[in-house]
């Protein structure tokens, strides 16, 4: 047995199953098998299993099948058997496969013992007692299939299991179960499964259409999915006969007659739907007596029939809107409806009662519609659609009411014309009722009104396409007519150009009374005859085509410009002639205007190279001043200039005029600044400092000349090519370009040229050429007691150092250069030009003369305040307290008896007495300006010390007394009388203090990192603040600690409460200046004090800093190595340098190496 279970589940693997775990995997997963998708995941998931837990059937031994055995026996008392659905997946699975006859022993046996557990009476499934659970009436009806298919097998329909089993699905009660919902997607699967099984040739042991026709009056929601199933043919390959047999049953069952009408009209209803349903509908129809004989089914045909031709079936909302006619031609035209007599006399009936919906001329006729028609039936129904109407015969006292009737007879024939078009016996009653209207329109020509011509004219192809399809003795009718039309059309054409003509190109007096009145007349004569109209007007007839072509011509070309101005020119020139014969004067001007077109497109045939100013008249547009818009109108007028051109010559035609007419336009606008651009040019070089080295360049020539050329243009208004203007226009462009324009429009060049007697001055007087000098002309301008003078400094210093820079002192090789150099100073801009005409307002040689007079004065007043600070004069440097609180002006002073100079006021008067006294006068006060250098170095040494937190220690022994001078507290003096040694001295000393600092500096913080924290200055702060707190009786204690110490503490750990901050207090008071001796300083008694403190407090906080999980040393070589003042590429690692920052320093300009 064990054997045979591995047996079937191989099979259904299609590979060796032999492991007792793939066995139970296996079963478990059928179990859950709900249809034929998760079916096959279950054998697809064994599949995988395989693979890895196999081995073959040959290694089952003994040992292993008794346990094996056990297993599976253990899971067949565990009741572990497939239900109804899950049996049919499995059955539905194998049918696809293989016939049931090719089954496997085994495989049948499992199956045959599976259904050993349905019950033969109840259907409840029993196994060693035990029930299973109840086996529902479409369980039951799920089965049939599966039967079905099992019967195929000779061996399994001899098993006592399958006699059970078939008897058992004999009676479904599907009454019993009418609350159960069914699953309609089952139930598809299901009727597909059975039906699939009827290609072989047996029949099936038992029919499942009994049992549709049964649950289908217990459940009519799944009719139409029934329907739809049976008559989708290409899908499931299934065939009508089973509808029909279903039909028959619910017709032959003993139900009430209200599920039978409700189940058939819920049917009929669905079939109804569309065409290919439809067809078995109409086999119902004729075939109705077959199915049943009921008068009740009967009428239900009946009713389908009148309700789908009235649209009441439409009306129900799901079923599409099918025109009237064409539901007729449907009927009529099926084979199968032939068949159905008793029903013809209901479509009679409707086609009578909708006649006006069949008529020829309808409108909702198709070609195909048409031609599809079976026209036996409908000679039963010709009646209703021959709606020809009769020809009236046309004469002179019926011309109104006969020519309207022969327009409405044509319209008849077009709103037919389908029917012309196919072969149906309506066709040949037509031709001849069109023919007929042919006729009339022919032989009473002289009799029709203009507007039946129009008529004619406006429809003259849809009478051409019906005559196509006429024989050919018919269709010589056509020419003749064909013959009459045109000549109206050419009538209609003639007209119609004269009043054109006539609106914008005509005088009135050159026109006679009657065409005056032939003109004015055609308004009200559509009722008239056209043979009365062309004999009454034959003479103005005539002369109107005397002129036609010239007429049609200048419609031609009207929308062209220049054609409008040269006709418009000629016109005016012929206004005042009169009394001649009629189109005297359109002539004329035609004939003057067409000898200048064509002399124009003469001189145009050599693209616009010979095109002159005069020319320009007939061209000129709105949009002269845009370059788009000059080609756009250039393009518009080539296709009338020379409409036998390609596009492709007429667009190089039209480029190269437009690139020309551009040049020409910017030049007019150019030339002006140009002009005054090349007089400032030359002006600038008569003064410039190297105007020996500026030479005429070709350019240069080439733009003067140019110039020159056009100012005589200008000058004698000559009338020159637009190629010589385009030549000019490069020439300019080449040498300056186009910036001259803007420079003129904020008056720069009128600037220049009117200030030039003041700007010779900038570029010669050397206190306004020489650096030097012209920073004291600022300063002397600025100290002046004329406001007006003081003012003057401002646009001074823009104005000279602007032109210094752009002209004066700019090397220049030649002339063109010296102009693009003017052409620079526009981006200053307007306000620029008004600080030069500032400037000049004021005579700059006297403003030089007083420059040179304060200049001597206080030259003198300098040089006598050095001489006495030789004898009386003090150095005095800034305290570390002005340096610190940013006391600028004091950090380095020059004390004369009561005279103060601060560092800016003496290198003032250093370099006045440096540039306008005499080497003799300044050997006298040589020391003290040396000195000065010297002073500086010292100060800045001193200031760098301050900052970066160093302090002296004051010495009081004997040796070293003179140190004294050097309190942090108090001024360093230096007594100018000293020697330079002296100084020399003192700058070293402080270079040697700073550079001692900075590795002290560097020690401690790297010996306290809690210092790295702070800058020693405040560091100096905070010990301040530690000493005074730490006096005794110190109001408010608590609250100043925690106001100015706590801050900074928590820098280093923001966990830091009042008690660590009074700790601190008290560690400073107890610190033991012992424990300092560990770290070997190195002794420097300068500032030992100051170091020693530091050290302390960085000893002190150092538990602080330690107890913060956020401080440490990174132990991590980062060898950056930047370079200082070149670009620096760096690439960072995916790593991050910090996990976490808590502060950020954005460094500046004014950054201290200090503060980082």
């Amino acid at each position: 047995l064990l054997r045979k279970s591995v047996a079937i589940l191989n099979r259904m693997t299609g590979t060796s199953i032999a492991n007792t775990r793939n066995i139970e995997i296996l079963e478990h997963l059928i179990r859950e098998a709900k249809d034929e998708s998760s079916l096959h995941f279950a054998v697809t998931i064994v599949k995988d299993l395989n693979t890895q837990l196999v081995f073959s059937e040959s290694d089952v031994s003994d040992d292993r099948l008794i346990s094996l055995q056990s297993i599976l026996w253990k899971e067949w008392d565990m009741r572990q058997w497939l239900s109804a659905k899950q049996f049919f997946v499995v059955i539905n699975t194998l049918s696809k496969e293989k016939p049931a006859k090719q089954l496997h022993l085994s495989i049948r046996e499992i199956l045959m013992h599976n259904l050993s557990i349905f019950d033969t009476d109840n259907g409840i499934a029993l196994h060693d007692t035990i029930e299973k659970e109840l086996c529902s009436a479409f369980d039951k009806f799920m089965l049939i299939p599966c039967l079905n298919y099992l019967a195929l097998s000779d061996w399994i329909t001899q098993q006592e299991e399958f006699l059970c089993f078939s008897q058992m699905l004999q009676n479904i009660n599907f009454k019993a179960d009418e609350s159960q919902a069914i699953d309609g997607k089952v139930l598809e699967e299901a009727i597909t499964f059975d039906l699939r099984l009827r290609s072989t040739e047996s029949p099936p042991n038992i029919s499942i259409e009994n049992h549709v026709a049964t649950l289908l009056q217990c459940y009519p929601q799944h009719t139409e999915l029934t329907v739809q199933l049976l008559l989708d043919k290409t899908n499931k390959n299934i065939k009508n006969q089973e509808l029909t047999r279903i039909l028959q049953l619910i017709w032959t069952k003993d139900e009430g007659n209200k599920k039978k009408k409700t189940l058939t009209s819920k049917m009929l209803h669905f079939l109804l739907k569309d065409k290919k349903k439809r067809a078995y509908w109409i086999e119902l129809l004729a075939n109705s007596s077959i199915i049943s004989d009921h008068n009740l089914f009967l009428k239900l045909l009946q009713d389908s029939l009148q309700g789908w031709l009235h649209g009441t079936e439409e009306k129900k909302g799901d079923a599409k809107n099918v025109p009237f006619h064409s539901k007729v031609i449907e009927l009529v035209s099926s084979d199968t409806f032939a068949k159905a007599k008793s029903f013809h006399q209901s479509l009679i009936k409707s086609v009578n009662e909708g006649y006006q919906e069949l008529w020829l001329n309808n409108k909702k006729w198709t070609s195909e519609e048409i031609r599809k028609v079976n026209w036996e039936l409908w000679q039963q129904i010709l009646n209703q659609i021959d709606n020809i109407p009769k020809v009236e015969d046309l004469d002179e006292k019926n011309v109104e009411s006969a020519s309207k009737n022969l327009c409405s007879n044509l319209d008849y024939c077009f709103e037919c014309r389908l029917w012309f078009e196919q072969k149906n016996l309506m066709q040949p009653r037509l031709f001849t009722f069109f023919n007929q209207v042919l006729a009339q329109l022919i032989t009473k020509d002289n009799l029709l009104p203009i507007h039946i011509y129009e008529y004619l004219v406006r429809h003259w192809k849809v009478i051409k396409d019906i005559s196509s399809h006429f024989s050919m003795n018919v269709n010589s009718l056509l020419p003749q007519l064909e013959k009459i039309v045109n000549e109206y059309r050419q009538f209609s054409k003639l007209l119609h150009t004269f009043k054109c003509i006539r609106c914008n190109y005509l005088f009135e007096h050159d026109l006679s009374d009657r065409l005056k009145e032939f003109e004015h007349q055609s308004d009200n004569w559509k009722a008239q005859g056209f043979a009365s109209v062309k004999e009454k007007y034959k003479d103005e007839i005539q002369l109107l085509k005397l002129y036609e072509q010239k007429m049609k011509l200048i419609l031609k070309r009207n929308q062209s410009s220049i054609f409008q101005k040269i006709w418009e020119k000629y016109h005016k020139q012929c206004k005042s002639i009169r009394d001649q014969t009629p189109l005297f004067i359109f002539n004329k001007v035609f004939d003057d205007m067409d000898h200048t077109w064509e002399n124009f497109k003469q001189v145009h045939s050599t693209p616009f190279g010979s095109l002159k100013y005069k020319d320009l008249e007939w061209v000129s547009t709105k949009y002269s001043n845009d370059s788009r818009g000059i080609k756009k109108r250039l393009m518009s007028e080539m296709k009338y200039l020379f409409p036998k051109y390609k596009e492709k010559r007429q667009q190089e035609i039209a480029n190269n005029a437009k690139k020309k007419l551009k040049k020409e336009i910017h030049l007019k606008e150019q030339l002006p600044s140009w002009l005054e651009l090349m007089k400032v040019t030359e002006q600038m070089k008569e003064y410039h400092p190297h105007n020996d080295k500026i030479k005429e360049d070709k350019k240069w020539r080439k733009y003067v000349k140019a110039l020159a050329r056009m100012e005589e243009v200008t000058r004698t208004n000559e009338d020159i090519s637009i190629e010589q203007t385009s030549q000019c226009y490069d020439d300019c462009i080449e040498c300056v370009g186009e910036g001259a324009k803007p420079c003129m429009d904020i008056g720069l060049f009128n600037a220049l040229t009117r200030c030039e007697d003041q700007l010779k001055i900038l570029a010669e007087n050397q206190n306004f050429n020489d650096e030097a000098y012209f920073d004291n002309t600022l300063n002397v301008l600025r100290k002046n007691r004329h406001q007006a003078i003081q003012d003057l400094v401002t646009s001074l210093r823009c104005v000279n150092s602007t032109m210094q820079n752009t002209l004066w002192k700019c090397p220049l090789e030649d002339m063109t250069s010296l102009a693009k150099a003017i052409l620079k100073l526009h981006p200053k801009g307007q306000e620029f030009v008004k600080m030069i005409r500032k400037c000049c307002n004021k005579d700059l040689s006297t403003i030089s003369t007083i420059v040179n007079e304060a200049d001597k004065i206080r030259t003198e007043e300098s040089l006598k305040q050095l001489k006495d600070a030789m004898a009386f004069g003090e150095w005095q440097f800034a305290s570390c307290e002005d340096v610190l609180q940013g006391k600028k002006g004091k950090e380095l002073m020059l004390k004369i008896n009561d005279t103060t100079w601060y560092c800016e006021e003496i290198g003032e008067n250093v370099d006045r007495v440096l540039l306008g006294v005499k080497k003799q006068e300044l050997k006298e006060i040589e020391s003290v300006i040396q000195q000065f250098e010297e002073c500086k170095e010292v100060n800045s040494y001193r200031i760098e010390f301050w900052k970066k937190g160093g302090r002296i220690d004051i010495i009081n022994d004997n040796k070293r007394k003179e140190e004294q001078i050097y309190d942090d507290k108090k001024p360093f003096c230096l007594s100018v009388a000293l020697q330079k040694d002296e100084f020399e001295n003192c700058k070293e000393l402080w270079k040697q203090r700073l550079m001692e600092w900075k590795k002290q500096c560097l020690e401690l913080r790297k010996k306290f990192p809690v210092l790295n924290y702070f800058c020693f200055n405040q560091v100096h702060f905070l010990i301040k603040k530690v000493n005074q707190l730490n006096m005794p009786n110190c109001p408010d204690r608590a609250i100043k600690a925690s106001k100015y110490i706590k801050p900074f503490l928590q820098k280093i750990n923001c966990d830091v409460t009042d008690r660590d901050v009074n700790n601190v207090l008290k560690d400073w008071t107890n610190f033991n200046s012992k424990d300092l001796d560990q770290y070997n300083f190195n002794n420097n008694n300068n500032f030992r004090q100051c170091r020693d403190s530091i050290a302390k407090f960085g000893k002190i906080l150092n538990p602080i800093w330690m107890s913060s999980q956020h401080n440490c040393v990174d132990e991590k070589p980062f060898s950056i190595g930047l370079h200082a003042g070149k670009p620096n590429l760096i690439i960072g690692s995916k790593e991050l340098l910090f996990e976490l920052l808590e502060h950020i320093l954005i460094c500046n300009k004014t950054t201290t190496e200090e503060d980082i």
